[in-house]
């Protein structure tokens, strides 16, 4: 995302498009937002920051309006509060990632949909197909939870009234999806599939495993609770109504798992990332909430009082042997460790290593005489390069590369969690520094790391 903006703001608009080594084919809308803001307001981090910020209290908004209308006030204002302190929500405001423009635009689409405001759920929903290629699977979770809405409430006998009433509704962003793909193929030589990034099919255990990763990832952090809350809630129940609100946000949750979380499980050989499943976050703590509403008081003080204490927590949550990414704010250490290390090195030395680390300092910090020079092991020779930055923050390291690492000199940073190992190829650096050292990982994260090379 910042890479296109700051292509588009340094090229002074005479380009919409993102660097080609960097282009994963997403649509540049957010990215050329963010642009015409700094020209406007000046470029900062704390622009950058204010316009994340804007974007994800307009997405409290949106949730809000959207639990009023499944539920009561009660449960509005309860869901916006669990969605206000959990983890996939935060992380997104703390980086400048597509995930909460995206979100944003899918629930506000849903939501003017729900309330049959056609030409407003058709404006956000062709701005969400022009902001990230996730944008497809969203629009058919929208289109599908529609048609089961208008089938439980009306019939099969109404779908040629509702489809003619509705084609230009997802026509128009399906439209608008096609014209950028066909554009950006002019431009780049291909429309979606992009080579800079593995976009290939699993096999069934490929899947097998892509599923079982995404479980995870849906319960993660916390979230296990509130899930554990609407499962219980439902068998307990045994029968379901469909004519009930509470029933309906029901299928609009499993739909958006099925769609999104299950889309992606089957066409990519790797599993949705965390925050792939804000959307689907959202949902379920809105029919969280809208559940708790028929509980007695002291039930429901008890329930949203453990469910904040472990969503609270979950932001910090990390466990030994985890690839930490930036589904939390676990991450957030680096920045101190990337300082520590710059004091122990001369300047201009460069540090090469893979994402979401290997980006310059003109995107980490808008600011190219910040921070240390990282660069991108991408496409290089590891043996060619003088030192290598690895982490428990980049996960692309192939166990291949591990192996070599282990006879190269190698030095630790470690703080809450975070660690960096440094290493040196030994072929440029003749003697081992003085006092390098490399963390021993524990007994927990030996096994844990081997769980999961072996499930791979």
């Amino acid at each position: 995302n910042l890479t296109a903006a700051e292509n588009i703001y340094s090229s002074d608009f005479s380009t919409i498009w993102n660097t080609t080594k960097n282009d994963p084919g997403h649509p540049t809308l957010y990215p050329l937002l963010l642009a015409l803001v700094w020209a406007i307001a000046g470029k900062s981090l704390v622009v950058t920051h204010a316009v994340q910020v804007f974007t994800g209290l307009a997405l409290v908004l949106v949730t809000d309006r959207l639990a009023r209308h499944y539920f009561n006030d009660w449960s509005a204002k309860l869901a916006s509060l669990v969605l206000c302190i959990s983890p996939l929500y935060v992380a997104q405001l703390t980086g400048a990632s597509l995930q909460l423009p995206l979100t944003l635009l899918a629930i506000t689409g849903f939501y003017f949909l729900l309330k049959e405001k056609s030409g407003p759920a058709c404006l956000a929903q062709c701005a969400m197909m022009l902001t990230h290629l996730q944008g497809a699977y969203l629009l058919l979770f929208i289109f599908a939870t529609d048609a089961v809405y208008t089938y439980l409430n009306k019939g099969f006998r109404y779908f040629p009234a509702w489809i003619k009433a509705r084609w230009w509704v997802y026509g128009l962003p399906f439209a608008a999806f096609v014209i950028w793909g066909w554009t950006h193929y002019n431009h780049a030589g291909w429309a979606f599939s992009t080579p800079n990034y593995l976009r290939e099919a699993p096999g069934l255990k490929g899947m097998l495993y892509n599923f079982a990763i995404a479980f995870w990832r849906i319960a993660d952090f916390g979230y296990i609770f509130p899930l554990a809350v609407v499962v219980f809630h439902f068998i307990r129940k045994g029968k379901l109504y469909f004519g009930s609100r509470e029933t309906q946000a029901l299928v609009a949750y499993l739909l958006i798992l099925a769609i999104v979380g299950g889309g992606i499980c089957i066409s990519f050989a790797h599993p949705p990332i965390h925050r792939y499943f804000l959307g689907a976050s959202v949902l379920l703590l809105l029919l969280f909430a809208g559940i708790l509403q028929q509980k007695k008081k002291m039930t429901r003080v008890l329930i949203v009082a453990f469910t904040c204490l472990l969503l609270a927590a979950g932001n910090f949550m990390y466990y030994p042997g985890k690839c930490i990414g930036d589904g939390n704010i676990a991450y957030l250490p680096i920045y101190r460790l990337e300082k520590k290390i710059q004091k122990d090195f001369p300047a201009g030395i460069g540090f090469y290593t893979y994402a979401p680390l290997s980006y310059p300092s003109d995107v980490r910090y808008l600011d190219s005489s910040k921070g240390l020079r990282l660069k991108e092991l991408y496409n290089v020779r590891l043996d060619s390069v003088t030192y290598v930055f690895q982490s428990n923050m980049n996960c692309e390291f192939s166990a291949e590369e591990l192996k070599a690492l282990a006879g190269w000199y190698g030095t630790s940073y470690e703080m809450e969690g975070i660690y960096v190992n440094v290493y040196a190829n030994p072929a440029k650096v003749l003697q081992k520094p003085e006092g390098w050292q490399l963390r021993q990982p524990s007994a927990i994260e030996r096994l844990i790391l081997k769980l999961k090379g072996n499930t791979r």
